[in-house]
């Protein structure tokens, strides 16, 4: 249903702000180590939650951008709050932020759970009324790009060849409901029933990507009526696009781009896409043979200056060739296994209980195999269920190891080796094992308050550690040059790092424990300046390892830090 009226109550809502519960955004860094429950306002306007918490601003969030709304046990932190009945409270997860809810009646949490709900998931017909990625890209068009870069880039005919109509129907209708909890996987679809349903939701918009405001515009520049410099002039027509359709426009035609670079394997250079892809993104009434051509030269040249057209930086290119490279690399390894064997897939090597073992299996895996997946097929190799195994990452000889969360895609782990040196890489494997480290911290997790102590710390240019106050909170890691934390040195953000167990053998710290972490993005590339596999942080005690990994792993997956025997079965 549409929200046409706005619901407001009044001291009856307690937010949840706690750090291990609520990721702010940078400029709310405020929370701090003393995040606590408190009372406020709430309105439901239309798909915009407003709330302002006692003595605070008005804040907004974006409902489009909710990736989960549900019901949740009370928690412990909650007791002290002053509502008339304890009863579940109303969690509302956006991406870097997660907002905590409880009203003063079970009854009236009920029913604020519906109609954030059903304004969350009020999916209407144009773009702008989709649900959205924290990047605003509508959630469909997201999905189903990612699932076509990983199983389709190579597929000869890719957004050529149908797929079956029985498949695109259903998938459009579950978009439809709630895009957030579609589920792409291999086994149910393929690349071409995927691309089939990016296509057919393009091509059924009212208003078409490529408004038809600008239509005529745009036929001008390809037509060559407005000067040779045809980036120019079509970077100033795009960017009178709504903002939603500009960056949606940006990923598609990006994405296009890759597609055609890949045209030896896929047979889909650019002529072939642009005459799919023009009539589809500028469609308008009393189409013509001859504006179907100039449609098609639009995406055509669209494809071909995408870098000029959207000013694509150096770091963004530089990024683009190494996922090139690795994925090469990648398809290059799979051209050698069987031609039955599903696009995409990868055989891998893993070692079972230990690394040092000759006993290894091999498990075939694609993008998106998940490691909860593949201890479920390796469990009866073993004498555990698959809810009690984990994948574990063995790297730099043996001295990092870092347990993979369940629902991490394998192939990921594997290819971001590619971007290592040959001696960090060298020795890397995966071994599947006992889940004792997770299960430890998991039983943490709930009682988490922020994190606050001395460590010792060692970046990737020091051999030798220093000790520093840390501070774990807002699904961040930040350390300070004085007690009183006044001084903040640096910060990483939970989601932009891997975090291992252990640390390199020359440099020790002397400690009971340790954790090395590396920039997830960027290659960590040993230097003179930087000799250093990645930053160090260590502490005296188990207790303190298990307190401090508990709440990274709180922030990084804060509902299913184990997973459950149903999940894997």
């Amino acid at each position: 249903m549409t929200l046409n009226f706005q619901v407001m109550s009044r001291r009856l809502i307690s937010f949840g702000n706690r750090p291990e519960m609520l990721r702010q955004r940078r400029q709310c860094g405020s929370e701090g180590i003393s995040g606590t429950w408190t009372s406020g306002w709430i309105l439901a306007q239309k798909r915009t939650l407003f709330y302002r918490v006692q003595d605070g601003t008005l804040q907004e969030a974006d409902l489009r951008k909710a990736r989960c709304i549900v019901l949740q046990d009370s928690k412990p932190e909650a007791a002290r709050l002053s509502v008339a009945e304890k009863g579940p409270l109303i969690l509302v997860d956006f991406p870097g932020q997660a907002l905590y809810l409880q009203m003063d009646s079970i009854r009236e949490t009920m029913a604020w759970h519906s109609v954030i709900r059903a304004a969350a998931v009020d999916n209407g017909l144009h773009l702008a009324q989709q649900q959205l990625t924290h990047e605003e890209i509508p959630v469909i068009i997201d999905k189903c790009i990612k699932f076509i870069y990983a199983y389709g880039s190579m597929s000869q005919g890719i957004y050529r060849r149908s797929g079956a109509n029985s498949s695109i129907t259903r998938l459009l209708a579950l978009f439809q409901q709630d895009a957030w909890a579609v589920q792409l996987t291999r086994q149910e679809y393929s690349e071409y029933d995927v691309s089939s349903v990016l296509k057919r939701f393009l091509r059924d918009l009212p208003e078409p990507l490529l408004t038809v405001e600008l239509h005529s515009q745009l036929c001008e520049i390809a037509a060559g009526k407005r000067g040779s410099d045809k980036s120019v002039h079509y970077r100033r027509v795009l960017e009178q696009l709504p903002p939603i359709n500009y960056l949606t426009t940006r990923k598609l035609i990006g994405h296009l781009h890759f597609i055609h670079e890949q045209h030896e394997k896929n047979l889909m250079p650019v002529e072939n896409l642009a005459a799919i892809w023009g009539p589809t993104l500028m469609h308008v009434e009393g189409e013509n043979l001859i504006r179907a051509r100039l449609e098609s030269a639009v995406v055509a040249d669209l494809i071909i200056l995408f870098f000029q057209i959207f000013e694509v930086d150096a770091a963004e290119l530089s990024r683009e060739k190494r996922i090139l490279e690795v994925l090469e690399r990648y398809h290059s390894a799979n051209s050698s296994t069987p031609q039955n064997k599903p696009s995409g897939d990868l055989k891998i090597w893993i070692h079972l209980e230990r690394k040092d073992t000759s006993n290894c299996v091999n498990v075939t895996v694609g993008p998106q195999k998940l490691a909860g997946e593949v201890c479920f097929e390796l469990a009866s190799k073993t004498s555990l269920p698959a809810h009690e195994l984990c994948l574990e990452e063995v790297v730099c000889g043996g001295a990092l190891t870092r347990p993979l969360h369940h629902t991490e895609r394998v192939l990921d782990v594997v290819l971001r080796w590619g971007y290592w040196s040959d001696v960090d890489r060298k020795d890397n494997c995966l071994v599947l094992c006992q889940n004792t480290v997770l299960k430890e911290a998991a039983g943490q997790v709930k009682y988490l308050s922020p994190l606050c102590g001395d460590l010792r710390f060692a970046d990737r240019k020091s051999r030798s550690f220093k000790t520093y106050l840390f501070e774990f909170s807002q699904a961040k890691l930040c350390y300070y040059k004085d007690k009183r934390g006044s001084v903040k040195l640096s910060e990483w953000k939970i989601e932009d790092i891997v975090w291992y167990l252990g640390y390199e053998p020359k440099r020790n710290p002397q400690m009971r424990w340790a954790i090395t972490f590396i920039d997830k993005h960027d290659k960590p590339e040993r230097s003179k300046e930087n000799p250093y596999f990645g930053c160090t942080v260590a502490g005296t005690s188990k207790e303190e390892q298990v307190r401090w990994i508990g709440a990274m792993l709180a922030a990084e997956h804060p509902q299913n830090v184990l997973p459950s025997p149903v999940l894997l079965q």
